[in-house]
């Protein structure tokens, strides 16, 4: 749990997408990804976090920047998809 006006430090994961799951809530799409080497975790996002995540599929090598914690399910604050190159 962060207080208002933490810093929060975010880490780095690179690796060969294994799962995409998809989960519409009342907030839009969410995306869980299952990274090899990272196999204790899912990385979780919006839609809106980037639009390479919306096509992103099994196999696919990507680096994802996430907020560390115990849970399970963590948070990507950003996401690389290598396969995609789409215009910035």
């Amino acid at each position: 749990e962060y207080a208002p006006g933490d810093i929060v430090q975010s880490k780095e994961a690179s690796g060969k997408v294994l799962r995409v799951a998809r989960e519409q809530t009342d907030s839009g799409m969410v995306f869980y990804l299952l990274i090899k080497g990272y196999e204790d975790v899912l990385f979780s996002g919006s839609s809106g976090l980037s639009p390479e995540l919306i096509i992103t599929k099994a196999g696919d090598n990507v680096v994802v920047f996430y907020e560390e914690g115990s849970e399970p399910i963590v948070d990507m604050v950003r996401f690389d998809n290598k396969e995609v190159n789409l215009r910035q």
